[in-house]
């Protein structure tokens, strides 16, 4: 094999690597964003204009939440999270509770 040959093999490896890697992050991103939504819709059940508030700014606060990192780490901020719904919708509908860690959903 010749090095020009190598060196195309080892660029094609790292190529993969780079986006498995991202398609990982990805999908670790979409899985947190569908439980929080989850979370978010059953906690508005009862209120139609809870609902409208999560279905309108969910994306967009979600976006600014999620922070995608290293090779390794991503993280959502849950109490950034509840303050862009706030004060997207001009009303306060969630706090994040203080025993619930800016990980996890269910603090909201």
């Amino acid at each position: 094999m010749s090095s020009s040959e190598v060196i195309v093999q080892r660029m094609g490896a790292f190529v993969l690597i780079v986006f498995v890697s991202l398609g990982f992050k990805l999908y670790r991103k979409s899985n947190t964003e569908t439980d929080v939504k989850a979370n978010l819709t059953a906690a508005c059940e009862a209120d139609a204009s809870c609902q409208q508030a999560v279905e309108t700014f969910f994306e967009g606060c979600f976006d600014q939440s999620y922070k995608l990192k290293s090779r390794t780490s991503s993280h959502f901020s849950a109490e950034q999270f509840a303050g862009c719904i706030n004060q997207s919708s001009g009303k306060k509908w969630f706090a994040v509770s203080s025993d619930s860690t800016s990980d996890k959903a269910g603090g909201l």
